[in-house]
């Protein structure tokens, strides 16, 4: 991915004059027979990466940790900032773990602390990274999260003393689902642009197409991962 900040000459309709065009203008009435080293403005970006950091992760975590140290270095190499943190729910704290921040550039090695336990409550993560995305309130750079995750919010308890405790507290099923739904909706009214990566099994697909819509891919290696964001950025800086 060449580096999208890069200097160059541009040819446009004012500027230094092409002699080797010039001829252009009164032939095909091109008006760009100009160069100039200003390039149109293009937007800046910042990307998060968040991963599912629970018990569904453990017998994939180093491939994880390997994919998103890929992701944070190519990323470094064209500028564009990166904060990678991962999330999973211990008893009743939903835990980050951010292991580089926007300004820690070419500081990936921490990536390789990501260990997998605990259950997910999307939601509460989601609302979360939300929060912090939002206190950047630089409207010149566009904010992109990408999310990988199985698509199976869940975070069910088993040490509620009553039945109707049990119910009401359960994160699970269509509660899970659409709660974490409504917090990608948030994120994207916002002007968050999102993407779902999805790891899951085929009978979860219809709960990652209800989380993300159509702001999603599933990927069935993991090692794919980092190919994927990579042609996903491109298309976001060529667009």
């Amino acid at each position: 991915m060449a580096n999208y900040e890069e200097d160059e000459l541009y040819r446009k309709n004012y500027g230094l004059l092409d002699s080797v065009n010039v001829w252009k203008a009164p032939v095909l009435n091109e008006s760009k027979v100009f160069f100039s080293n200003n390039k149109d403005p293009k937007p800046k970006f910042q990307l998060d990466l968040l991963i599912d950091g629970s018990a569904s992760q453990i017998k994939r975590q180093n491939l994880v940790a390997n994919q998103a140290f890929i992701i944070a270095n190519a990323m470094d190499k064209v500028n564009i900032p990166i904060r990678v943190s991962s999330f999973s729910t211990l008893r009743d704290y939903t835990v980050f773990n951010m292991y580089r921040d926007f300004k820690d550039k070419g500081k990936n090695e921490n990536i390789y602390d990501f260990f997998a336990s605990g259950a997910n409550r999307d939601g509460l993560a989601f609302k979360t990274i939300h929060k912090l995305i939002s206190e950047d309130k630089n409207e010149n750079v566009r904010k992109i999260l990408i999310i990988l995750s199985d698509g199976r919010p869940n975070d069910e308890k088993h040490n509620i003393n009553t039945v109707n405790a049990k119910i009401k507290d359960q994160y699970v099923d269509k509660k899970a689902v659409d709660d974490t739904a409504k917090e990608i909706r948030a994120l994207k009214n916002d002007g968050i642009q999102v993407l779902g990566v999805f790891t899951g099994e085929d009978e979860d697909i219809e709960n990652a197409k209800l989380i993300y819509g159509s702001d999603f891919c599933r990927i069935k290696n993991l090692d794919n991962f980092s190919k994927i964001i990579s042609i996903y950025m491109k298309n976001l800086i060529a667009n």
